[in-house]
């Protein structure tokens, strides 16, 4: 008899065992599209202890959104720097001449940028009591952009990148220190078109932001770490 009680009572705790992991699991799994009107941004918790790899679960988290962005404000050709196409023929067939050599393929180059016209800038209304200037950078068949801030003064300024894909593609903000020192590579956004908005304190005058040059993506290029690649700030070590 002894026997058999203890069964059913290792029985009972595997059975409330098992549903307090698996209420776990659908809780972790449960997401909302929308927290206080904000938009989300899918990260993924692993937890190799807790879930096998087939049931790990995503968590959601707010993520800043520009006034622009947040509004789905289209572009206007006013506020659109237009860097001229480049012959990416002549490109191409200088790297298929440098392959044959070096065995080494190149997937972009550098567009030097002059200082962006004030009149460029778009003012964009006063959202929630924020001040927010966009401009729209359109470098022809690029496949991707990534820029090349100037050292920037230090002021109140929120910088946010995006590309074509809206918050899917949103990028900040960025970190002004970097940018106060000695200018700063920012991140990939992938397409020809490079939105950079601005957050001020001034709905006066446009920020003083401006960039070095740009990285012109022609190829497609598997992840790579940002922060050691050749088009952009390098570790030390």
């Amino acid at each position: 008899m002894g026997r058999i009680y203890r069964g059913i009572i290792w029985g009972i705790l595997i059975l409330v065992l098992f549903h307090v992991t698996a209420f776990s699991q659908d809780e972790l799994g449960k997401t909302t599209a929308d927290v206080n009107g904000e938009n989300l941004v899918t990260i993924v918790e692993v937890k190799p202890a807790q879930l096998p790899a087939s049931e790990i679960r995503e968590k959601k988290y707010p993520k800043p959104i520009p006034p622009a962005l947040k509004e789905k404000i289209p572009r206007i050709s006013s506020e659109i720097f237009e860097l001229p196409p480049l012959d990416l023929k002549k490109i191409i067939k200088e790297d298929e001449a440098n392959f044959r050599e070096t065995k080494k393929l190149r997937v972009s180059v550098h567009r030097p940028v002059s200082e962006f016209p004030e009149e460029k800038w778009r003012f964009i209304t006063n959202v929630d009591d924020q001040y927010s200037w966009r401009i729209i950078i359109h470098s022809p068949q690029a496949v991707f952009i990534r820029p090349h801030f100037s050292p920037l003064p230090k002021e109140s300024i929120q910088i946010y990148l995006y590309g074509e894909e809206g918050i899917k593609s949103l990028e900040g903000p960025i970190d002004i220190i970097k940018l106060s020192k000695t200018g700063y590579w920012g991140p990939v956004i992938e397409g020809e078109y490079l939105y950079i908005e601005c957050i001020t304190s001034s709905s006066e005058s446009p920020p003083k932001l401006s960039l070095i040059e740009i990285s012109h993506g022609y190829r497609n290029i598997p992840p790579i770490d940002l922060e050691s690649s050749h088009t952009g700030n390098s570790k030390k070590k």
